[in-house]
């Protein structure tokens, strides 16, 4: 059994399941989920680059591990814009953009911790963040929005490889799944799987412009106050727009993204696309945890590569990733 007949099965499952979910899938659900995290186990840079899954998240600080901007920054203040309003009224909310909060999101437990367990997500401010979806063949230091070729040195990178299209939407599927049938033993299999499945949100072949926008959710339970998303804001970047590449967003945009996202390696060939691609991520645990990922590392201008260093430990491990990672095997 491999990850491609595990797949399939719990596609046929899910197509002949007919209202009874509890006696037809879960099996099939977890043999998937154990074939998927053998795969991912097995992954690398190189594969994950080669195969148009790598994702690169970069803070430009220039400063190395040290740096003292966003790669170390907690927002306590920030504040998001109902969506469609004016900026007249916001939230504030926590939001952790630094490397420990990367690595923090991949903690299976802050999102889920067993049946009736609370999602810490709010808590901590372990929203999605934007990044990169890397080309194959081109350096990476020419896909970034501020290019590393150009003198500069010390950018901390993130590096993380992404599942297949064809998994993130069999966890899609779950999904529907269990808002139908609340009652089925594929709730509590599902909410551990996404507290362990790193996942596309977004994804466009130019820059959007990501910001987090409030959906206010008290009209229908004053207990359940805001609901915060990343992703579209008001306006997006489009190729040959007028007002300098930028126009209004639309309830079609955010579809289409939406969309995007479960065949998301097709913004690297999309007609209209831009020398930069953003996706949004929902950063999770890789593999069983044991993996190197996400992997950080340093950018080195001078041999135009990064040095791969232990986040816990501020040390060097003495790896390197290449600006052209080669194909192995």
């Amino acid at each position: 059994m491999n990850l491609i007949e595990a797949r399939d099965r719990f596609i046929d499952a899910l197509e002949v399941a007919e209202g009874r979910p509890e006696f037809v899938i879960v099996s099939h659900a977890k043999l998937w989920w154990s074939e998927f995290k053998k795969w991912e186990c097995s992954d690398s840079v190189s594969k994950a680059f080669h195969e148009s899954r790598l994702s690169i998240r970069v803070y430009n600080n220039w400063e190395g591990i040290d740096g003292s901007s966003k790669w170390h920054s907690i927002y306590d203040s920030t504040m998001a814009t109902p969506f469609g309003e004016s900026n007249s009224r916001k939230y504030t909310y926590k939001y952790d953009v630094s490397g420990n909060g990367v690595l923090a999101r991949t903690k299976p437990s802050f999102f889920y911790n067993g049946p009736g367990s609370q999602s810490l997500k709010y808590k901590y401010g372990l929203h999605d963040l934007s990044a990169s979806l890397l080309t194959p063949g081109k350096p990476i230091s020419e896909q970034l929005f501020l290019a590393l070729d150009q003198g500069k040195h010390g950018a901390v990178a993130v590096f993380m490889p992404l599942p297949e299209p064809e998994d993130m939407y069999l966890l899609h599927a779950v999904d529907h799944i269990v808002k139908k049938y609340p009652e089925s033993p594929l709730c509590s299999l599902f909410r551990e799987y996404r507290s362990k499945m790193t996942r596309i949100k977004l994804a466009y072949e130019n820059d959007i412009g990501a910001q987090m926008t409030a959906f206010d959710r008290r009209s229908s339970s004053p207990k359940l106050g805001e609901k915060l998303k990343y992703g579209l804001g008001r306006k997006i970047k489009e190729k040959g727009a007028p007002n300098f590449g930028t126009r209004m967003v639309t309830q079609e945009d955010h579809e289409r993204l939406a969309e995007n996202a479960f065949h998301y390696k097709d913004i690297l060939t999309a007609e209209k696309r831009a020398k930069y691609n953003e996706i949004t991520i929902a950063y999770r645990q890789h593999g069983d945890g044991s993996t190197s990922f996400p992997m950080f590392g340093v950018w080195n201008s001078h041999v135009k590569s990064f040095d791969v260093f232990d986040i816990n430990s501020g040390q060097y491990t003495g790896e390197k990733i290449l600006d052209c990672p080669p194909r192995l095997g």
